[in-house]
């Protein structure tokens, strides 16, 4: 497993996420949302197409060859138009799998693992045969396999890959209709080892750096596009013969969560210019999922008292945003988690430089 390329042509991440954009908006995202079953049927096809499932594939595997950058345009389209695939996760687990050929980009991956305190304990590889609890899996329903982590039988943490017709998924209940959880078990399904050892840690690291900076550009996303929503409609609402938004004080409500969605634009732009493996990665992903996560709750909970009453009401878009803010909180590692094992690690170099 090699790290993921980046071809950094000038104006290619923007233009992918234009056309992510464009894509989610003609097919009426994230209105959509609002039916109480929405049909999905094929999509991830028509994302396959799109070439998002291979942002993070070599060309030379069907991919488009990108890197940072372009995961970072695709996902803040992602955020704002709340695509309901497994998407982060099916490109994350790509970027280690496709050297290998285990994947592509037509291939809908899931993830097991990702919620988990310790993704490894759930799951006992034996030979070519894996069983056991693998926890919470987005997106079953439509993935074509799914990433395990597991123990094998001497000991050693694995990789296994596994057909999703091998897994007994039982759905799990969620606000946010974007995430369609299910519980995954394995009675002796097969399996395929893609990595094992320090290798399987390795990538392992990289899935999670690649979902963090995913999670960071969707959180992004999202951020912004309740500012917008926010700031127009205070400068509609008319109270005593006025906009709303003429008031000092919800011109600070604005500001603030301008400010805010500002300030994670800034690290999505330094994710964008950064790489997607290494030490420096993975610190940078882990700070920008963990600063995203926050900011973005911020900056619902700000467009929630500017928007007022109407806000708190399910056919508002803020009750489709406000519930992917807590789930992205969740997923790729909380907040207090991320920023724990950062304080940790800044107190072991400096240690080590005294």
């Amino acid at each position: 497993m090699t790290a993921v390329t980046d071809i950094r042509e000038p104006g290619f991440a923007e233009e992918l996420g234009a056309a992510a954009a464009d894509f989610l908006r003609g097919e009426g995202f994230p209105d959509r949302l609002r039916d109480d079953a929405p049909d999905i049927c094929g999509l991830h096809r028509q994302v396959a197409d799109l070439g998002l499932l291979g942002v993070l594939v070599p060309e030379e595997g069907g991919g488009i060859g990108g890197g940072a950058a372009e995961l970072v345009a695709v996902f803040r389209a992602v955020g704002r138009g709340l695509l309901p695939l497994p998407l982060a996760e099916s490109v994350a687990a790509a970027s280690v799998l496709a050297d290998d050929g285990y994947a592509d980009g037509t291939t809908m991956l899931a993830l097991a693992g990702v919620m988990t305190g310790d993704p490894w304990a759930g799951s006992t590889l034996d030979g070519d045969r894996i069983t056991g609890r693998a926890g919470l899996v987005n997106g079953a329903g439509v993935a074509d396999r799914l990433l395990v982590p597991a123990w094998d039988t001497s000991g050693a943490r694995v990789l296994a890959l596994v057909a999703a017709g091998q897994a007994r998924f039982t759905p799990v209940a969620a606000t946010d209709r974007t995430y369609r959880p299910a519980e995954a078990e394995f009675t002796g399904a097969p399996a395929t080892t893609v990595a094992r050892g320090a290798e399987a840690e390795r990538a392992w690291r990289q899935v999670l750096t690649v979902g963090r900076i995913a999670a960071a550009a969707e959180l992004t996303g999202i951020a912004n596009r309740l500012v917008e929503l926010a700031v127009a409609y205070v400068g509609e609402r008319k109270q005593f013969g006025r906009p709303v938004g003429s008031f000092q004080a919800v011109k600070h409500l604005a500001a603030d969560a301008a400010t805010t969605a500002y300030a994670m634009d800034s690290l999505c732009r330094r994710l964008a210019g950064g790489e997607l493996t290494g030490l420096d990665a993975e610190h940078w992903a882990d700070s920008a999922k963990a600063f995203c996560s926050r900011a973005a709750l911020q900056v619902a909970e700000t467009a929630l008292q500017m928007f007022g009453g109407i806000g708190f009401t399910a056919e508002h878009d803020l009750a489709l945003y406000f519930p992917r803010i807590l789930t992205l909180g969740d997923r790729w590692g909380d907040p207090a988690a991320l920023e724990a094992a950062l304080g940790a690690r800044a107190l072991a170099d400096a240690r080590g430089r005294s």
